[in-house]
């Protein structure tokens, strides 16, 4: 898996986060569309996925989120459990780890909540174009031991404390890791409103089918 999203701090985090895109306006549909799909392959040990993303429409895919909608009940709060060990991207794609505010709290500015997010690097790089298949969104998410080591790191780069809790230990205290074969997803088209649904676990691929975190396109 290509490791090209290592875990943040809050403040690089916070950066990342202004440049995401803006939210959907308010009159745009919350149905589930059609118009896409995206399948998630999750491994045996339950902490790296990879997504296929299909484009059944008729305007070029430009970006894809997964894990965050404005309407619904199911978010991902951000926790060192949640901020990906790495994340991977096809060529010409990034992927990014977003911070975002809760819609659930109307006026507050505090980011709690998180989502994987993937775009083109270069205007120049060619979205998931209609009736194509695009493979290579990954995601691997910490270890216990990975966790820790951020949330170590957090705390020396800010001169505090670095003793970690053991009453209950640090991993017994952070929110348990999503599924991320059940979360939400927004896909950015060219056009004003963005296409929402819901990823689904695709048993297609078989659990030990590794080849299928490669990036690949298909028509």
């Amino acid at each position: 898996m290509r490791r090209n999203a290592a875990p943040c701090s809050f403040a690089a985090l916070a950066l990342l986060a202004a440049a995401e895109p803006p939210h959907p306006e308010a009159n745009c549909p919350t149905q589930p569309s059609s118009e896409v799909a995206v399948k998630a392959l999750r491994f045996s040990d339950g902490r790296p996925y990879s997504f296929m993303v299909t484009n059944n429409g008729t305007r070029p895919i430009m970006n894809i989120s997964v894990g965050w909608q404005r309407h619904g009940d199911t978010f991902i709060e951000d926790s060192y459990n949640t901020r990906p060990a790495s994340m991977g991207a096809p060529a010409g794609w990034r992927g990014i780890y977003v911070l975002t505010q809760d819609p659930r709290l109307p006026g507050s500015h505090s980011e709690t909540l998180s989502r994987y997010f993937w775009e083109r690097e270069t205007a120049e790089t060619e979205g998931i174009q209609p009736g194509r298949s695009l493979s290579g969104f990954s995601v691997q998410l910490p270890t216990p031991h990975e966790a820790e080591l951020a949330y170590v790191h957090f705390r020396e780069s800010h001169g505090l404390r670095t003793k970690l809790p053991t009453d209950p230990p640090l991993e017994e205290r952070l929110p348990p890791q999503p599924d991320l074969t059940q979360v939400p997803f927004t896909i950015g088209v060219y056009a004003r409103c963005p296409l929402v649904g819901t990823v689904e676990l695709d048993s297609s691929w078989g659990a030990d089918d590794r080849s299928a975190i490669e990036p690949r396109s298909t028509p």
